[in-house]
C-alpha cells in the first residue's frame, strides 16, 4: 500500500468521518433544542458531552489506523497522527461552537415569541371589583356565556337592584329549572327578602303557580294576534284564513259578552259550534237590525275560513285540558292576574317555561307572554297606565325568540323599560332569524360577556364591542445562525379589538367583561358573585 493510499485512508478516517459525525450530532442537538431543552445550561452540558465524544472517536480512529500502516510509512504516519489529532480537536471545537450558536439562536427566537405573548397578555383588562359594575343600569343589556359560565349569578344582581327600587319586574326563564341557585330559586327568595308582591306562571310545578289571564282588556285584533303567534303555520294562506276566523270569533265574543278564556275559544274554534252559538244569539228579539246584519256577515266569514283553524283546536285543547287548566283563567270565577294588573301593582312576575317537558307548549306560552308584553307596552301612557321605570328579563332566548321581540325592544325603551336579554350563543337567535338577531344586538347598550364556547359568538361580540387605535411595533429577526434582532422594524397605527375574540373564549368561568357601548367608560373585567339568599324561603303562591 503506497503513501497516497494511506493518505486517502487517513483523510477518510480522520476528516470525512468526523465531519459526518459532527453534522449528524449537530442536527440531533438542534432537534433536542426544539423539543426538550428550554434552558441554556442544558444546551451547554449537551455540547460538552458531544465535545468529549468527538475527541474519543478521533483518538480511537487514529490508534486503530496505525495497525494498518506498513513499517516503511510509520514515520509519515506519526506526522499524520499529530496532524489529525489537531484536526480532531478542531472538529470538536467547531461542533461545540456550532451547537452553542444554534442553541443561542433558538433561545433568542423563543424569547422573541414569549415577548410577543407577554405583550398580548399585558394588554388584557385586569380583574377588578364587581362593585364597579353599574347594577342600576337603565338601558338595554345583553348577557351571553356558555352553560355554567355564570349568567344567572350576574342576572340576579340586576334583578335585585330593580326589586329594591320597587319597580315592576317581569322575568321570562326558558330553562325551567327549579333547583338551588336557579333563576326561579333566587328570584322567588329575593321577592320574599324585599317584601314584593309576586305572580308565577310555572310550567315546571303547577302546584306553585298563579292563574294567568293573557286576554284581559284585549280587543279582537290583539286576541287574534295572540292566537296566531301561538300556532305553527305551514303556509301563509292558512295563517291569513285563520286570522280572519279568529278576528271574527273574538269580535262576536266581545259583542255577546262571552268570557275570553281558552276553554271558550277552543270550543268556538270549531266553526259548527260558533255558528250554532251565533244562531242562538240571533233569536234574541231585542237585537237591532244592524246587529243581525253584522252577525250574518260573521257567519259568512266563519263558513268560508272555518277549516283553516281545525288543526289548532287540538293545540288549544292541550292548553285547556292539560297543565294549561292550572296556568290560565278557565272561567269568570277564577282568581287570575294580568300583566297590566301586575304592572299597576309594581309586582314581580316570573314565567318558568319547561321546554323538556312541554316542547311545543313552552314555546307557545313564551310567545303568548311576549305578545302580552307588547300589548302592555302599547297601553303605557294611555288608558290610565303611567309611564315609569320597569325591568323585563328574557333568559334562554332559544325557547321563544321571535321577530316581534325587535318591536318590543325598540318601542319599550322610550316608555321606561330596561330590557335584559340572555342566551348561550347567538345561534339561539340565528336559528330563527339572523336579521332579527342583528337588530336586537344593534339596540343593546350594555353587554356582559362571559366565557364563549362558540367561535362565531365570540367574533360577533368582539365586533360589536368595537376596536381602538393602537401603535403596532414590528421587529425584524435575523435568519442567520446568530439570530436576534436586526435593529430594523416598523411602527404603524392599527385598529385593535377592545376585547379580543380569543380572550372571550379563554375566560375562566364566572368571569366576564362589562362594556357600556354608549359611554367612554373603561371596560370592566370582573367576577359577579352569587347573591346570598341562604335561609330565605321561596315565595309561595296562595290560593
Amino acid at each position: 500500500m503506497d503513501i497516497a493510499q494511506n493518505i486517502v485512508i487517513n483523510i477518510i478516517l480522520m476528516l470525512i468521518i468526523p465531519l459526518l459525525i459532527t453534522t449528524a450530532l449537530v442536527i440531533l442537538g438542534r432537534e433536542l433544542v426544539n423539543k426538550k431543552i428550554s434552558k441554556r445550561i442544558g444546551l451547554f452540558w449537551y455540547a460538552l458531552v458531544y465535545l468529549g465524544i468527538v475527541l474519543v472517536l478521533t483518538k480511537i480512529g487514529i490508534l486503530t489506523t496505525i495497525d494498518y500502516f506498513p513499517t516503511y510509512v510509520f514515520e509519515q504516519v506519526n506526522i499524520l497522527r499529530s496532524v489529525f489529532n489537531r484536526i480532531g480537536l478542531i472538529w470538536a471545537s467547531v461542533a461545540f461552537s456550532m451547537l452553542m450558536l444554534i442553541g443561542t439562536r433558538e433561545m433568542n427566537r423563543r424569547q422573541s415569541g414569549r415577548d410577543i405573548i407577554e405583550n398580548r397578555e399585558s394588554k388584557k383588562t385586569k380583574l377588578t371589583s364587581y362593585k364597579k359594575v353599574p347594577l342600576d343600569y337603565d338601558k338595554n343589556m345583553f348577557f351571553s356565556g356558555k352553560n355554567g359560565a355564570g349568567k344567572t349569578a350576574a342576572i340576579v344582581h340586576f334583578i335585585e337592584e330593580h326589586m329594591k327600587n320597587g319597580e315592576f319586574t317581569c322575568v321570562v326563564d326558558g330553562k325551567g329549572d327549579l333547583g338551588e341557585f336557579s333563576l326561579y330559586d333566587i328570584v322567588t327568595k329575593l321577592a320574599v327578602k324585599h317584601n314584593r308582591p309576586m305572580y308565577i306562571i310555572n310550567q315546571s310545578d303547577s302546584s306553585n303557580t298563579s292563574r294567568y289571564d293573557p286576554f284581559y282588556k284585549k280587543n279582537a285584533t290583539q286576541i287574534k294576534d295572540m292566537l296566531l303567534n301561538m300556532s305553527i303555520w305551514s303556509e301563509e294562506f292558512y295563517k291569513v284564513q285563520a286570522g280572519e276566523y279568529w278576528q271574527t270569533m273574538a269580535e262576536f265574543m266581545l259583542f255577546a259578552g262571552l268570557p275570553i278564556t281558552f276553554k271558550n275559544m277552543t270550543h268556538l274554534s270549531d266553526s259548527e259550534q260558533l255558528i250554532l252559538v251565533i244562531n242562538t244569539y240571533m233569536k234574541d228579539k231585542t237585537l237591532k237590525v244592524e246587529d243581525k246584519e253584522q252577525l250574518e256577515l260573521y257567519k259568512k266569514v266563519i263558513e268560508r275560513t272555518g277549516k283553516s283553524v281545525l288543526e289548532n283546536i287540538s293545540r288549544f285543547g292541550t292548553i285547556n285540558q292539560g297543565i294549561g287548566k292550572d296556568l290560565f283563567k278557565v272561567k269568570n270565577t277564577d282568581k287570575a292576574f294580568s300583566l297590566q294588573q301586575a304592572f299597576e301593582e309594581n309586582a314581580v312576575v316570573l314565567i318558568v317555561l319547561n321546554k323538556l317537558a312541554y316542547t311545543e307548549f313552552a314555546r307557545s306560552l313564551g310567545l303568548l307572554v311576549l305578545d302580552d308584553i307588547k300589548s302592555l307596552i302599547g297601553t303605557i301612557g294611555r288608558e290610565g297606565l303611567q309611564k315609569k321605570p320597569f325591568l323585563c328579563v328574557y333568559d334562554e332566548l332559544s325557547v321563544y325568540f321571535n321577530d316581534f321581540m325587535v318591536d318590543i325592544i325598540n318601542k319599550s325603551r322610550s316608555l321606561g323599560a330596561t330590557n335584559l336579554l340572555s342566551t348561550q350563543t347567538i345561534a339561539d337567535m340565528d336559528i330563527h332569524s339572523e336579521n332579527a338577531r342583528r337588530q336586537i344586538i344593534g339596540n343593546m347598550h350594555g353587554f356582559y360577556i362571559l366565557k364563549q364556547a362558540d367561535d362565531k359568538s365570540a367574533q360577533v361580540f368582539a365586533d360589536t364591542i368595537g376596536t381602538k387605535k393602537t401603535v403596532e411595533i414590528t421587529d425584524q429577526i435575523n435568519v442567520n445562525i446568530l439570530g436576534g434582532s436586526t435593529g430594523v422594524g416598523t411602527r404603524k397605527i392599527v385598529d385593535e379589538y377592545k376585547v379580543n375574540p380569543n380572550d372571550l373564549k379563554e375566560l375562566p368561568l364566572l368571569e366576564g367583561y362589562w362594556i357600556d357601548t354608549m359611554s367612554n367608560a373603561p371596560i370592566i373585567r370582573t367576577k359577579l358573585p352569587f347573591i346570598d339568599v341562604e335561609g330565605i324561603p321561596n315565595y309561595k303562591i296562595t290560593a
